[in-house]
């Protein structure tokens, strides 16, 4: 976890913002007929791709690298209090996540995770994001959606 955070930066405020923002923005640009996939999340550095809710903790993942002065390699997570990086992050763009049968899943434009080759998908196990088969493979591949049906996931 990175230090104590000044409430007004982190606290109580990014709680009652983060959700409607994220929820709000899509609609937003649409009624103006624009659409973004990405938005600019207070104290982070860069673009903030995906988010979703994993063990009750808010999870985001992007082109970042610092989010509220906490290191984090493109995917992080805040347990209401503080930023946290989520193992070694990875080395380009997290461009979703997915929650699927209890596991956290991640896609995008990554090959690594730290010395970790996962190919563009990955599995968080709680200590370390570990790959996923052989990944995505192939000139320009990218993961942008990950969805579950009929207890499979799809990629």
């Amino acid at each position: 976890m990175c230090g104590d955070h000044d409430q007004r930066r982190s606290g109580a405020w990014l709680r009652r913002l983060i959700l409607p923002v994220a929820i709000a923005l899509p609609s937003v640009a649409a009624a103006q007929g624009d659409w973004t996939t990405r938005f600019l999340l207070p104290g982070a550095d860069h673009w903030v791709y995906a988010t979703t809710v994993f063990n009750g903790d808010l999870v985001i993942g992007g082109d970042f690298r610092l989010v509220d002065d906490c290191p984090a390699d493109r995917v992080a997570r805040f347990d209401g209090t503080r930023w946290a990086p989520l193992g070694a992050g990875f080395n380009g763009i997290v461009r979703c996540l997915y929650v699927f049968d209890g596991v956290l899943y991640a896609g995008g434009d990554f090959e690594s995770s730290g010395t970790t080759a996962v190919n563009r998908v990955a599995r968080w196990d709680g200590a370390s994001w570990r790959p996923l088969g052989g990944g995505i493979t192939g000139q320009g591949a990218r993961v942008y959606t990950l969805l579950g049906h009929r207890q499979q996931l799809l990629v």
